[in-house]
This record gives structure tokens, sequence and C-alpha cells, in this order.
């Protein structure tokens, strides 16, 4: 290879390097949500709460994680 050839493969490398940036990874929100009941007795307004929190831009798996617990029929602690 002549010095005009590794001349141009390091500009075009340096250019390429240039070029590429490194993506800062996104933030993912995560809301607990702790539900009365249990979920099949809450699941309208749970779907109510995830519409309305899509029509704000939030994108569930993307932007937003939400973790739901429910009580089940015990009040005292909300189960997995």
């Amino acid at each position: 290879m002549t010095t005009f050839g590794v001349v141009w493969l390091v500009l075009v490398l340096l250019g390429l390097l240039a070029a590429v940036e490194a993506q800062e990874a996104k933030k993912v929100s995560r809301i607990g949500v702790i539900l009365g009941g249990t979920l099949a007795a809450r699941q309208s307004q749970l779907d109510a709460f995830r519409q309305g929190m899509r029509d704000r831009g939030y994108v569930e798996g993307s932007n937003i994680v939400f973790v739901i617990r429910a009580t089940g029929e015990r009040r005292g602690r909300a189960v997995r």
C-alpha cells in the first residue's frame, strides 16, 4: 500500500469514528400500582389508567413500566 493509500484509509476511518455517536440509554420509569381487591375486579380501572398514560405520551415497555400488585381478598398486603 502506498503512502497515499494509508493516509486515505486513516482519514476514512477517522471520518467514520466521528460520525458514530454513542447513544445514551433511554430512561425507563417504573410506576407502582397497588390495587385493593383482585385484579379481575379492578381491570377496568387499570385499563383506564393505562389509556390515560398512553394519551400523555407514555408507551408501556418503551419509556414506562407498570409494576402492579393487588391485595386480593387480604386487605393487609399486596400479593405478586
